[in-house]
């Protein structure tokens, strides 16, 4: 069975509980190599901002990887495709983000084998796809200053949990490593490149900053108490960190190794431990449980929260599980 996308942890668990300075991170050269790359494939004709959403896991394999790209914010459908290697079953995809080119990159999961796609806007075929060894993508997030994509990977079988980095979003990636890090959820860049992941340790939840230039891992002390991490993102110069469990958003102002919650988004959702996945425009956009055979994303303000202001289903998507706008 695949995972959760979250991880429990009693209520008493506290960030700023943990008591690591700073965590060095091991960085090496890995022989992950572009294993596909080609023409941009014909993308839809269609202009302006797009929404993906992805089938994720599911126990038919068969119809695991579908994605279906909708038109933001009218929600036209314009193409649907599967994740998958050539002469491979479909893929579960664990994870999504884009670029400011428009660009789309899908974590495609084969069991302790991922593999990242990157998707023109619009397009249903990968312009490229890039090898991220024997272990199983969780995430990723593209560097606005560099394009560098990173991806975080969960802990699987002999492998130990990091975070690949591909300069430009291609080639081999640099692999970093956080000592007190168990596993790694989710990931996200400020507007300056620094790189903010969350996780569990032996301690409870972490959030960590990796700065732009650095191989060093810096520890963040929130004055808040999470009771199961989810989703990051950064907006508008603040720390978005989701609680799963509590079904709720904190606005984090980060200075250094502190993070001060500023202020706290709460959303209701028909499946509560699903991520929140993206804010876009003053909304929220994330995946809504699934309602007779069809799944449901929904749409809240933000940070105002509270019900959803749309609710609407996802063609042949059943069990939606996360969520990214292409802009153009």
């Amino acid at each position: 069975m695949k995972r959760l996308k979250f991880f429990y942890l009693p209520l008493t668990t506290c960030i700023a509980a943990v008591t690591l300075a700073g965590c060095t991170a091991s960085q090496i050269a890995a022989p992950q190599t572009v294993v596909q790359s080609g023409a941009i494939g014909t993308p839809s004709a269609v202009k302006g901002d797009l929404l993906y959403v992805d089938e994720g896991y599911r126990s038919k394999q068969s119809q695991s990887g579908r994605v279906a790209i909708y038109t933001f914010p009218s929600m036209k459908l314009v193409g649907e495709f599967q994740v998958s290697k050539p002469a491979a079953p479909p893929a579960g995809t664990t994870g999504m983000c884009s670029d400011a080119h428009g660009n789309v990159f899908i974590a495609g999961d084969y069991d302790q084998n991922a593999a990242i796609y990157e998707y023109a806007h619009g397009g249903t075929t990968p312009i490229a796809t890039l090898s991220d060894g024997n272990y199983d993508a969780n995430d990723c997030a593209v560097d606005p200053t560099t394009g560098n994509l990173a991806v975080v990977n969960y802990v699987t079988g002999n492998t130990t949990a990091n975070i690949s980095i591909y300069q430009n979003a291609q080639g081999n990636p640099t692999i970093y490593t956080d000592p007190g890090m168990v596993n790694y959820l989710s990931c996200t860049y400020d507007s300056s490149g620094n790189l903010f992941v969350d996780g569990s340790t032996s301690g409870g939840i972490e959030i960590a900053e990796l700065p732009a230039g650095s191989g060093t891992f810096t520890n963040i002390t929130l004055n808040a108490r999470l009771e199961a991490n989810g989703a990051l993102l950064w907006r508008d110069d603040l720390l978005l960190i989701q609680d799963q469990r509590a079904a709720a958003i904190y606005r984090v102002r980060v200075s250094g190794s502190s993070g001060t919650v500023v202020g706290k988004t709460r959303i209701r959702q028909k499946a509560p431990t699903t991520e929140f996945d993206y804010v876009y425009k003053g909304e929220i956009i994330a995946p809504d449980g699934d309602k007779k055979g069809a799944g449901r994303v929904g749409i809240w303000p933000y940070p105002v929260g509270g019900n959803p202001t749309q609710v609407f289903s996802v063609d042949k998507i059943i069990n939606p599980f996360s969520v990214t706008i292409s802009q153009r």
